[in-house]
């Protein structure tokens, strides 16, 4: 939202303004920044902010909703990122972007993490059928980092997808089959079989 701020050009609404900004100046920066808030938000959260008229009192009623740094919070976000794991329906791309917006909300409310701690809380978060992977990765290495980890990750997962779509090796292979119900006639003869061979 405050890179939207920034492309119109009215950030400067958030902060302490201009003591030589004319007061119209004032308003009219003021206004356009509201109305820039105010149309990045659903329904939901529109309605908790619906009384406030500057683009200060939007933000710092958002700030307290959701950017609260209590510490029952923090906790609360914590065991989210601590208990993260992976169901065997997600995709990992979903997987990866869920885990990423945990680390944004814990970044929100000051909660920063070693990166080398958020790679192995993901490599972790993982569902077993991962584990030759995870043993791969972590084989003959002192450190790697998050991003590293996020790199593998989804490199790994176009091929998972081609080999649930059959790209695996799979092909046809034709057998001769000789008919005997006139052994005397159609000896030698072949009837083609195609039998498919799936690994």
């Amino acid at each position: 939202m405050r890179a939207l701020l920034i492309q119109h050009g009215c950030e400067a609404a958030l902060e302490v303004l201009l003591v030589d900004m004319n007061a119209e100046a004032k308003a009219e920066l003021n206004k356009k920044a509201h109305s820039v808030v105010i149309l990045c938000l659903g329904n939901k959260v529109l309605r908790e902010v619906i009384r406030e008229a500057t683009a200060t009192g939007v933000w710092s009623k958002l700030e307290t909703l959701y950017m609260a740094k209590s510490l029952a919070n923090k906790l609360y976000m914590k065991k989210k990122l601590y208990t993260f794991y992976m169901s065997t329906e997600r995709k990992i791309f979903g997987h990866i972007d869920k885990f990423n917006k945990i680390v944004l909300c814990l970044a929100n409310i000051e909660v920063n993490l070693e990166d080398e701690d958020l790679a192995l809380l993901l490599l972790t978060s993982l569902p077993t059928s991962y584990e030759h992977f995870v043993d791969t990765l972590l084989y003959e290495r002192e450190a790697f980092t998050l991003e590293d980890v996020m790199a593998t990750l989804n490199s790994k997962e176009p091929k998972e997808r081609s080999k649930a779509k059959g790209d695996n090796g799979e092909g046809l292979y034709v057998r001769g089959r000789t008919n005997r119900k006139d052994s005397h006639q159609l000896r030698g003869k072949s009837q083609i079989e195609v039998i498919s061979m799936v690994e």
